[in-house]
This record gives C-alpha cells, sequence and structure tokens, in this order.
C-alpha cells in the first residue's frame, strides 16, 4: 500500500506545482474610495419602510442628502447627551 499523501502536498500536485516550490502572494489591490469617503466609516441600522421613506422625504422637502440629516440627527443625540456637535463639523 503507498504512504498517503500530506494534504499540502496532495494540494500542490493537483495544482501542479513542485512540493517546495513557494506560493507568490499577490499583493491586495488599493481599494478605490472617492476622496470624500477618506477615514470615514459606515455607521447603519435597520429600520421599518415607513422609516426609510420618511427619511427620504425628508431629504427631498429640505433639497438635501439622507446623510445630511443623519449627520444632524446624530448632532443632535451628541448635544442631548453633553457632547460636542462632531457628525457635520466638517461640512460647516
Amino acid at each position: 500500500m503507498a504512504d498517503k499523501m500530506e494534504l499540502t502536498d496532495a494540494l500542490n500536485h493537483s495544482a501542479g506545482r513542485k512540493p517546495n516550490e513557494e506560493v507568490s502572494e499577490t499583493p491586495e489591490p488599493e481599494t478605490k474610495r472617492s476622496a470624500a469617503r477618506q477615514d470615514k466609516r459606515l455607521i447603519g441600522g435597520h429600520f421599518d419602510k415607513a422609516v426609510h421613506h420618511q427619511i427620504k422625504l425628508l431629504a427631498l422637502e429640505r433639497d438635501c442628502s439622507v446623510q445630511t440629516l443623519l449627520g444632524e440627527a446624530l448632532d443632535l443625540l451628541f448635544i442631548n447627551e453633553g457632547k460636542p456637535p462632531i457628525a457635520c463639523a466638517d461640512k460647516e
């Protein structure tokens, strides 16, 4: 009975590589983020359809983005909790 192959040897054999052949790692491609999103993090949540509809309507009525409304809402929350309003700081 033939000796069993090691798993790595079997995988290398099936990939057509020699046992001691090193695998070159491909570098991670750079992400293509817009300049406006540099150093930003996504904050999100799951809400009812009615909440989505209402915030979209508010944005339309005020001719602004949902992100602007969310920034204002976060600033109001921060103020209410005794924290400085920083969500819309870069907009001023």
